[in-house]
């Protein structure tokens, strides 16, 4: 390789790991843990990092082998050097993304002449938002390996259609697969077969290397099989349970979109969730065409692309990050679109310019839901990746300007106790009477090493042994720790996920964190005096609001007719101060989708403004109160309700549901 090469390969690397970093790396951290399979197996990974068995992970004290622990292994290398933190734990992720890329601008120059068809390869898999963005590249759980090992070993196996390349790192590529993903890490193996029979290498590969084969292929199968072996024998039920999950559930009877067949298609070329669309067509027909001229390495490619396309359709369980495999395939496809455009004789520059701009674009779409996540309504049972995703929008305007998703509170107050070391003290974590809190926010509690309490006495000694404290109590329980210790600050935590079907989704019960610290500036904490959750037996309500009811054991209270009106208590503290009132409403659970309601709320007949409730979103609405608003004695909030249109309501229509209100300085 002359200078000038090495210089063109340096300029492409560099380029390269700078849309890494920006696509991979950047913001990692700053969305909370997905309610889905990313909670389970961080939470998996933490068991083992807090001292419980590196070979039989745990999750909430049951065994968890759904999943093989080769990653959570390999999770744990920055977990223990960087702390926890939902950057720490995707970081093994992103890392094996970037592998993936790698391997996949490699081959793309191996196969096609020259560094444009490689770097209009990487455009193709970075604008992938499966890829980036859905169960993979960005996520704490098991896909990104898994896409990583299959690329080296579709990588592998194109060396042995030249006539060179090894058997046996495609036997350790496979072991390591099945650590990963179980059953699904054979899958990698099938798609190398079929895409040797594609080239027509199959018979001449066994015969070459049958030796070889078998060593790979006894490494493949004995290295995770001594693992399982061990693992279910210790516990049978362990292998009962996952084999009617995993096989039986997922691959006969089907657990997701199992009534969708057109399911992945649709999400490749209708949503612009994989490879740029309107390429990735047009590299699979001059793929095609040109197969039929005797190029084995389109066959190749091809059989790649299409097999798990085909065989995850056929299937009756469907999700994105079944064909994760399939994208480094494609994308090199596009590149190879590239390379054909390059000769030819006109229009060449303009053709390869829209090219790029098309996978800029994709590029740019990922970007922006990096920065600005998309919401997903909490009151939806499915999980994001369950969800329908809108159609594509032409303007990055409109993706941006969409509501946004909010980091979790637990995510929140694990970053303010983990940066508030104040003289070297960091403040204890005390769970006071706690119920069962959703998986996901679970992780940062346990990130914090709390002492678990539920007697008062063993409260009273906890407090007692710390200068800095913050008790995570229900919100109902605030009044009596107060009573028991000074707390000087607070942090709401509303309940999380609390219409979700699944119960390790849901915690119902809204939470506060009391804080009693020397200093008392921590800057996600506020001046505490009222959280008030509106179901509660003891909120003076004046009119207009029903008794407390339930509803799947979430306590609310449903508003009736045009007004209703509740007291607070007064406080000498706000007189002269401007706050702000929290509300967390939602339009009834049967109100028709897209409906909305105009809610005007008044501070002692002071008017604090009017916010547009949507249907069966439950949200925050902030309402700021003026200075002088507040009565040392008593205090009169009243709801005005109308239709969207802003017509009146019936006197005994019901709109709103209700759940707890905060009163903050801003």
């Amino acid at each position: 390789m002359n200078s000038t090469s090495h210089t063109a390969l340096l300029r492409d690397i560099c380029l390269v790991a700078a849309l890494c970093f920006l696509l991979l790396f950047w913001r990692l951290g700053e969305q909370p843990f997905y309610p889905s399979d990313e909670s389970l197996h961080v939470k998996a990974t933490q068991s083992m990092l807090h001292g419980g068995s590196l070979l039989v992970p745990t999750v909430d004290g049951t065994t968890y082998i759904k999943k093989p622990p080769f990653k959570m292994w390999l999770s744990l290398i920055p977990v223990s050097i960087l702390g926890e933190s939902s950057f720490s734990y995707r970081l093994t992720d992103a890392i094996a993304a970037t592998a993936t890329v790698l391997i996949t601008y490699l081959l793309t120059r191996a196969i096609f002449p020259g560094s444009l068809p490689a770097l209009i390869a990487v455009l193709a898999l970075l604008g992938c938002r499966y890829f980036i963005l859905y169960h993979c590249a960005r996520n704490a759980v098991q896909d990104s390996m898994l896409v990583m090992l299959s690329t080296a070993i579709m990588w592998q196996g194109w060396k042995l259609t030249q006539g060179r390349g090894s058997i046996l790192p495609i036997g350790l590529f496979s072991a390591c697969a099945v650590l990963t993903k179980n059953v699904a890490g054979l899958l990698p193996i099938i798609f190398l077969a079929v895409g040797l029979i594609a080239t027509g290498h199959f018979i001449p590969v066994i015969k070459q290397r049958t030796s070889k084969i078998i060593l790979a292929g006894s490494v493949a199968l004995i290295l995770p099989g001594i693992y399982l072996m061990a693992v279910y024998l210790s516990d049978p039920t362990v292998f009962t349970s996952e084999m009617n999950r995993e096989v039986v559930n997922r691959f006969a009877e089907g657990i997701h979109n199992s009534e969708d067949i057109w399911f992945y298609w649709k999400g490749l070329f209708l949503l612009n969730a994989g490879v740029q669309p309107l390429l990735l067509g047009g590299a699979g027909l001059l793929a095609i065409a040109l197969s039929f001229r005797g190029n084995s390495s389109y066959r190749y490619l091809l059989a790649w692309s299409l097999f798990p396309l085909v065989l995850m359709t056929a299937l009756p369980s469907r999700m994105p990050w079944y064909i994760a495999v399939a994208f480094p395939a494609m994308s090199i496809l596009v590149g190879g679109l590239a390379c054909f455009i390059q000769k030819w004789p006109f229009a060449r520059r303009t053709s390869l310019a829209l090219v790029v701009a098309l996978l800029t674009y994709n590029i740019a779409l990922n970007i922006a839901e990096i920065i600005c996540p998309l919401s997903q309504p909490s009151w939806r049972q499915k999980n994001i990746y369950e969800t329908k995703r809108p159609s594509l929008r032409l303007a990055l305007i409109d993706l941006i300007s969409d509501n946004h998703v909010k980091p979790i509170s637990a995510l929140s107050l694990s970053r303010s106790v983990q940066e508030s070391d104040h003289e070297g003290i960091r403040p204890q974590i005390i769970l006071y009477n706690i119920p069962s809190l959703a998986q996901h926010e679970s992780i940062y509690f346990e990130a914090l090493h709390p002492w678990k309490i539920g007697d008062q006495t063993e409260l009273l000694k906890a407090l007692a042994k710390s200068e800095s404290t913050i008790v995570v109590a229900p919100l109902a329980q605030a009044d009596e720790i107060r009573s028991l210790a000074s707390a000087n600050q607070f942090f709401s935590l509303p309940p999380e996920n609390r219409f979700s079907r699944f119960s390790w989704h849901r915690r119902r019960t809204p939470l506060i964190a009391l804080a009693s610290t020397r200093d008392p500036s921590l800057s996600s904490f506020r001046n505490f005096n009222h959280a008030i959750d509106i179901a509660s037996e003891s909120l003076p309500i004046l009119y207009g609001l029903h008794e407390i009811e339930r509803i799947d054991a979430i306590t609310f209270r449903r508003t009736k007719g045009p007004r209703a009106a509740f007291e607070l208590s007064g406080d000498i503290f706000y007189l002269d101060r401007r706050t702000e009132l929290k509300l967390i409403a939602s339009l009834l659970p049967h109100a028709k989708a897209g409906s909305s309601c105009q809610l005007t709320l008044k501070f002692n007949e002071v008017d604090l403004g009017t916010t547009n409730i949507t249907a069966r979103e439950m949200n925050e609405y902030v309402f700021s109160i003026p200075p002088g608003s507040w009565n040392s004695s008593r205090n009169v909030v009243t709801l005005s309700i109308k239709q969207g249109d802003g017509s009146a309501i019936a006197a005994s229509e019901q709109l709103l549901l209700l759940d707890n209100i905060s009163i903050n300085l801003p």
